[in-house]
């Protein structure tokens, strides 16, 4: 595991971490592990992996706020449950021993809500890992890698057209996620008919001969 310090938040659910390297890294919401994303704050401490290939952090854990209390385990701050959509919010739950360590339960938000797939098109594809779709209503959302399904990010294409769910950011702007390729079902069409040969070829020979 790396060790560096969050350098910087996004509010479309993603940032940059400050390695002790120095090198600069970008990571997704979806690779902080054990904490909601919008509970991070700017200057933590955090340990990660670097994806091999890449300048991207994921398995992204938050170092404990208080190294001599619960052997490594990781406190968390409660979320209010109306904010933060798409993120999986955390709940406090008291453990039976007083060990001074905070235990969570992922809850999921929009539970009971029906998913609705929307259309778009790839607009943009950046380096580090996420891009934007243009969608079929006008809206410009982002997307990051892994929220691709059935296709490596890297064999996507600008102007591609996809499908997607959307969701949203911490400042409630919306996201795209759960995207998919559209299959362009393109038949090839044969040509039945004949090339241009007529059955007859005629001797124009044309003239009595005498």
């Amino acid at each position: 595991m790396e060790k560096g310090t969050i350098r910087r938040l996004m509010d479309l659910g993603y940032g940059f971490i400050k390695a002790e390297q120095g090198e600069d890294l970008f990571f997704h919401s979806n690779d902080v592990k054990g904490v909601a994303f919008n509970s991070l704050s700017e200057g933590q401490e955090v340990e990660f992996n670097i994806r091999e290939g890449s300048r991207i952090a994921d398995n992204i854990l938050v170092q404990p706020v208080e190294p001599n209390k619960g052997e490594g385990n990781i406190l968390v701050q409660p979320v209010e449950p109306n904010k933060g959509e798409g993120n999986i919010l955390v709940q406090p739950v008291e453990p039976n021993k007083g060990e001074g360590n905070i235990l969570v339960q992922p809850v999921e938000p929009n539970k009971g809500k029906e998913d609705i797939m929307e259309k778009g098109t790839i607009r943009r594809l950046m380096d580090r890992g996420y891009g934007f779709i243009k969608s079929e209503q006008g809206e410009d959302l982002f997307f990051h890698s892994n929220d691709v399904e059935g296709a490596e990010f890297n064999s996507l294409s600008e102007g591609q057209e996809v499908e997607f769910e959307k969701g949203q950011g911490r400042d409630g702007r919306s996201a795209a996620v759960k995207v998919r390729l559209i299959e362009t079902s393109g038949e090839t069409q044969v040509d039945d008919s004949d090339d241009g040969k007529d059955s007859d070829d005629g001797d124009d020979a044309g003239g009595d001969v005498e």
